[in-house]
């Protein structure tokens, strides 16, 4: 159980603002009580609303419709597993591979997941107001962890009860700034749970080049961390090992670390090459957890054929329809220097029922 104190997902004082963010989105139905969708129906819905969404943002990427795009295509049950095992109040800082994932089970749509892929509002790295707390990244390779080190220091301090997830890949996991930051979050006994996103290959370098460790999760010990490691393709046990992690990093005061292994499916980003063998890329597209989550929802009788049609279309339609909002709203922005521009009053707008907030301006 969480310690005292600690506010719920999503928390009383948000449910109607929360609301609105389930709508429309095949998940209004939710336990507005609960933390997160605990069932393998909320699991394959989760992780089926977030593919549908990346997939139509990489394809467009993939024509030069959009640009500078690192598709997360097959981190969806390492996403919301994620970001189905924190509070309200707990900060993740997602990576740029699950951070649309992460962000999806804790409160954006379908529809939101298109337009920030549109860069008409805030990304899925950034801190939406109003919604679940995010700690923003940085475009330095493991730049950003030490901040994340930073909050944590700083609940322990304030004697709050939350904790910071901290979410990198596995190239990332070898950079100075990790082992500072883990050996820093092990000596001061900080309320933080790292964790990697082991996709087996590094941009272009395999994992077992960059590190000589069978797991990354064996670092842990060096650090006096407890870690573990759990299968990135099962969004259930994504959520449990990282509720786990959590609840013993608040609850103990101590940090943990988490390695979830997959194989990433395509390169690293669009227009990149990919410099594996058709054999190994055939290998990293065998498992998908997407149909994973499926066949779960379906062996525990809460799915069946037709329930499944109908989720695809009514999903497959509102992403649709959010990539027209999307480009109708592209085209009525005022260009500066030849590129589109929007006040961030009009970039709230485009995503939210109510009015911006003051500082916003008109």
């Amino acid at each position: 159980m969480p310690a005292q104190g600690v506010r719920r997902f999503p928390a009383s004082s948000h449910v109607d603002e929360l609301q609105d963010y389930w709508e429309d989105d095949m998940t209004a139905d939710l336990e507005t009580s609960e933390r997160t969708p605990r069932s393998p129906l909320d699991y394959y819905r989760g992780v089926l609303g977030a593919r549908l969404a990346e997939a139509r943002i990489t394809e467009l990427s993939e024509s030069g419709e959009l640009s500078g795009h690192h598709s997360a295509l097959g981190h969806e049950a390492i996403g919301f597993g994620i970001g189905s095992a924190v509070e309200f109040d707990d900060v993740v800082q997602p990576s740029y591979r699950s951070g649309a994932s992460i962000m999806h089970a804790r409160g954006l749509t379908v529809r939101e997941l298109v337009l920030q892929g549109f860069g008409l509002i805030p990304g899925i790295r950034d801190q939406h107001p109003g919604r679940a707390r995010i700690l923003r990244s940085s475009g330095i390779v493991g730049g950003q962890v030490p901040s994340a080190v930073g909050v944590a220091m700083s609940f322990k301090l304030r004697q709050q009860p939350n904790v910071v997830v901290s979410v990198f890949g596995d190239g990332t996991a070898s950079s100075g700034a990790i082992h500072e930051a883990m050996n820093v979050s092990g000596v001061k006994s900080l309320p933080i749970v790292f964790v990697i996103e082991n996709n087996g290959i590094a941009l272009s370098n395999p994992f077992s080049s960059t590190t000589r460790v069978a797991s990354l999760a064996d670092r842990g010990a060096g650090y006096g961390i407890s870690a573990s490691q759990a299968d990135g393709y099962d969004v259930a046990a994504v959520q449990q090992a990282t509720s786990v992690a959590v609840e013993r990093a608040r609850s103990e005061q101590r940090p943990g670390l988490l390695e979830l292994t997959m194989l990433r499916p395509g390169p690293h980003a669009v227009g990149f090459e990919d410099p594996r063998t058709p054999e190994q890329i055939a290998e990293a597209n065998r498992r998908d957890c997407v149909a994973e989550a499926r066949e779960r929802a379906i062996a525990a009788g809460e799915l069946d054929p037709a329930m499944n049609d109908a989720m695809l279309a009514d999903m497959t339609a509102l992403v649709d329809e959010a990539v027209d909002e999307a480009r109708a709203a592209r085209a009525a922005q005022v260009v500066e220097d030849g590129a589109p521009r929007y006040s961030a009053a009009e970039a709230w707008g485009l995503a939210h029922a109510t009015p911006p907030p003051a500082w916003m301006g008109a």
